[in-house]
């Protein structure tokens, strides 16, 4: 049994140009060779995330590895996985969400909307006086973000009735069920995501987490 289990950064390098595959290839490459690593015996599998650059089918950076080393095994980010899930949801809910993006950016994005709306909020004595960013980059944050604005859904509508934004979705019920829903879905996905990360979880741990989860 496995009860200690050390993290140390082995390499950690810039690419001051380009950050072509090509590229991270090989500065990798020359790293081994000049620490006297044979890393195509030794290299037993490699993680990357979802972008062209890392899992191109001929010239991303797991191809061009596969091609010197033809037995690595492969794997993608558990946490990135999720992120490119959470595009192929049912068309209602992708309206709903895209629904939410565009009241949550007309009333955080702006300063001015932002103040007043925070002003409702207070003369409303509401337990929130502000709605989270939302940005597609920081996706672990989705559930929160959707769960503020479903706790002030009544102070959105009436924020938006005063600048005279015909938003009547919000009113109906589907909608509201979808949006706790997205909510309620999106913060267990956080939670599950944030429990994976750490220098203490090992894969015995994550494993454990994503089966308990399901």
């Amino acid at each position: 049994m496995i009860r200690v289990v050390s993290k140390r950064s082995f390499f950690c390098d810039s690419l001051l140009e380009t950050t072509k595959a090509s590229d991270v290839f090989e500065m990798i490459k020359k790293f081994f060779i000049a620490q006297n690593v044979d890393w195509k015996t030794k290299l037993g599998s490699i993680c990357t995330d979802g972008t062209p650059a890392m899992l191109g089918n001929t010239s991303g950076f797991a191809a061009l590895i596969k091609k010197e080393c033809s037995h690595v095994i492969i794997t993608h980010c558990v946490l990135h996985r999720h992120a490119l899930a959470s595009r192929t949801m049912p068309t209602f809910l992708k309206e709903v969400m895209s629904t939410c993006v565009k009241i949550i950016n007309f009333i955080r994005a702006r300063a001015l909307n932002h103040r007043l709306f925070k002003k409702l909020c207070q003369e409303m004595g509401s337990e929130h006086e502000v709605l989270l960013y939302y940005t597609e980059v920081r996706w672990l944050s989705r559930g929160q973000v959707l769960k503020r604005l479903f706790e002030l859904r009544e102070e959105v509508l009436l924020f938006l009735k005063t600048k005279k934004i015909h938003c009547m979705n919000i009113l109906k019920e589907d909608f509201v069920e979808g949006l706790a829903y997205l909510a309620d879905i999106f913060t267990h996905l956080n939670e599950i995501n944030l429990s994976l990360q750490g220098p203490a979880v090992t894969i015995v741990d994550a494993s454990e987490r994503l089966k308990g989860f399901r």
